[in-house]
């Protein structure tokens, strides 16, 4: 199972368990290894159920392992720790893993675009196993509403980029530059005519 955490965050509290119980009991309330008068003795199965209980704890075990691998491998750099397993003694005395958790950073990244490939990373990892559990497509979820709001976000910032830039332009067309240099007119001399100065008429020659 993936369990969804901050950075800093690393406390587990629930565990992948393919058969939808934890901490299952061995039946007949084994607790560990047979032992006689002598002392340990190497176990062997005294029943049919015995033996099935074995083979059903082994097969557990391997379909928790490969689980629990599944996200740690597709995880990434995001995976926080190794995998966490939930066990329980076999008749035989041996531990089998019944249950496990692997705790991946769902946190936001630093931009938008960094938080789309993260959030596209976190949802692999928890689709990564064949069976994913229900917390499984729960942090998938999860990821996919976190890298929508990320894309909402980089949209908002190419919106204002855009506006930004026509209003800059708008600027620029109606702007003169400090250093330009002033417009000169061509004078006009009309042939007769004398220029004189302001505030008196002109007289022809």
């Amino acid at each position: 199972m993936l369990r969804p955490v901050s950075a800093s965050d690393a406390t587990i509290v629930k565990r992948y368990d393919p058969s939808g119980r934890e901490d299952v009991p061995s039946p007949g309330g084994y607790t560990g290894e047979k032992t006689s008068s002598a002392g340990t003795a190497k176990w062997e199965p005294s029943s049919d159920t015995e033996q099935r209980e074995i083979q059903r704890l082994r097969d557990m075990d391997r379909r928790v392992r490969q689980h629990e691998q599944a996200h740690l491998a597709a995880g990434g750099g995001y995976v926080r720790g190794g995998a966490q397993y939930t066990y329980v003694r076999g008749p035989d005395g041996k531990m089998y893993a019944t249950g496990g958790e692997v705790s991946i950073d769902v946190s936001p990244a630093r931009t938008p675009e960094a938080t789309i490939a993260k959030m596209q990373q976190v949802r692999r990892a928890a689709l990564a196993p064949a069976d994913p559990s229900p917390q499984d497509r729960n942090v998938a979820a999860a990821a996919t509403r976190a890298e929508m709001e990320a894309r909402r976000k980089l949209a908002e910032q190419a919106l204002e980029e855009q506006r930004a830039r026509i209003e800059k332009r708008g600027e620029n067309r109606f702007h003169t530059p400090k250093n330009a240099p002033e417009a000169v007119f061509p004078s006009m001399t009309i042939p007769g005519m004398i220029v004189s100065p302001p505030g008196e008429m002109i007289r022809g020659a």
